[in-house]
C-alpha cells in the first residue's frame, strides 16, 4: 500500500469517527446537540387565571389573581415542566400601554395558587381598567 492510499484511508476513518461523535452527542428527544431546553410537559392551556381583585393607585395598578392547574399532574416551575409566566397589560386613558409579569409557581395537580402583580405607570395617568388583559407564555 502506498503512502497516498494510506493517507486517504486515514482521512476517511477520521471523517467516520467525527460523524459518529456528532451523532452520539445529539439528544434522542430531538433537541439540539449538547443539551438545549427539553420539551415542556405543560402548555398555556393547562392553566386558568382568575382575577380576584384589581386596585388602581396614583402610579400603579395592582392585580391579585389565582392560577389553577387544569392537569392531573403537578406543575413545578422546573425545566421539565416549562417555566411559565403571566404577562399582564393595561392601557391608560391616553392609550399608552404598560405591563408586568409574574411567574407561575409550583401548583399541585388540579390545584391553585394565588399571587399578585403590579403594573407601574407615571404619575398623572389614569388606568382604563377595561383594557386589562393577560397571557401565559414560556
Amino acid at each position: 500500500m502506498n503512502r497516498q492510499h494510506a493517507k486517504q484511508i486515514l482521512n476517511i476513518l477520521l471523517l467516520c469517527l467525527l460523524s459518529s461523535v456528532f451523532l452520539l452527542s445529539c439528544d434522542k428527544s430531538g433537541n439540539e446537540p449538547g443539551g438545549g431546553d427539553p420539551v415542556s410537559k405543560f402548555k398555556p392551556s393547562d392553566f386558568k387565571l382568575t382575577i380576584l381583585k384589581k386596585e388602581a393607585g396614583q402610579v400603579s395598578y395592582r392585580i391579585e389573581f389565582e392560577v389553577t392547574n387544569l392537569k392531573n399532574e403537578a406543575y413545578g416551575d422546573q425545566h421539565e415542566d416549562g417555566n411559565y409566566y403571566i404577562r399582564f397589560k393595561v392601557k391608560t386613558t391616553d392609550g399608552a400601554e404598560y405591563q408586568s409579569q409574574a411567574s407561575v409557581k409550583d401548583i399541585s395537580a388540579n390545584g391553585s395558587s394565588s399571587d399578585f402583580s403590579t403594573i407601574d405607570f407615571p404619575n398623572g395617568k389614569t388606568v382604563n381598567e377595561s383594557t386589562l388583559n393577560y397571557e401565559f407564555y414560556e
